[in-house]
């Protein structure tokens, strides 16, 4: 999750802009100006209305607000060119990888699913004992860090494709700021931080085992 995470805290995307069929890709990216385009959703079409079967699909955006660029810091940036590495690497050594470009992906390439983030995501924020919390109110912090950082509101609203910065600041900008201990990961940190190679001397990345994983293993 922290790739989906990172991209939707510190540009504000959707959990449709950032993952899935029309989740981020490394052409979106201009990493000459560490800057992000978003020029697509997901939705479903109602050109024919009468049709039952209406299908969830890649779009253009609803509104010319939709299509927009977005500044990344320079460390996000280069978050992602790391993972561009691990992305080239799967593609040299998984068998039948889906080169589609996608920055959060599985490790074959294809994108993720948005039901399975917002599960993850439940769990996380229950972990960190944080009230409910949805992962389009990121969204709502991205736009508050930034307000509360004296970032122009027409800026801001710009960056989340919204026709009007008086909009973004009504309903997006949180008024009272709230402060959560998540010390706690700290704790989960430790049990799933790369560890150091002993031969080449780099972090090596691997990711804990699930539940399912050990029932298969034991089969």
């Amino acid at each position: 999750m922290y790739l989906p995470l990172l991209l939707s805290l510190t540009a504000g995307t959707r959990i449709s802009e950032t993952i899935g069929t029309i989740g981020i890709k490394y052409s979106d990216v201009d990493f000459t100006s560490n800057t992000i385009y978003i020029d697509r959703q997901l939705g479903r079409s109602l050109k024919d209305e009468a049709d039952n079967n209406l299908i969830t699909q890649q779009l253009e955006s609803k509104t010319p607000n939709g299509i927009r660029s977005i500044p990344i810091p320079d460390w996000v940036a280069d978050e992602l060119i790391v993972r561009r590495a691990w992305y080239e690497r799967q593609k040299l050594f998984v068998p039948n990888f889906c080169e589609m470009d996608y920055i959060c992906c599985h490790c074959d390439g294809t994108p993720f699913h948005r039901k399975s983030f917002s599960d993850d995501f439940y769990k996380l924020t229950c972990m960190c004992g944080l009230p409910p919390v949805h992962w389009h109110d990121l969204r709502h912090m991205y736009a508050s860090v930034l307000k509360n950082n004296a970032v122009n509101m027409k800026a801001i609203s710009e960056f989340l494709g919204h026709a009007s910065p008086d909009f973004t600041e009504e309903v997006y900008v949180y008024q009272e700021e709230i402060a959560y201990d998540c010390t706690i990961l700290e704790e989960v940190w430790e049990n799933i931080r790369p560890e150091k190679g002993e031969k080449l001397g780099q972090d090596e990345l691997f990711v804990p085992l699930t539940d399912e994983d050990y029932e298969f293993i034991s089969a």
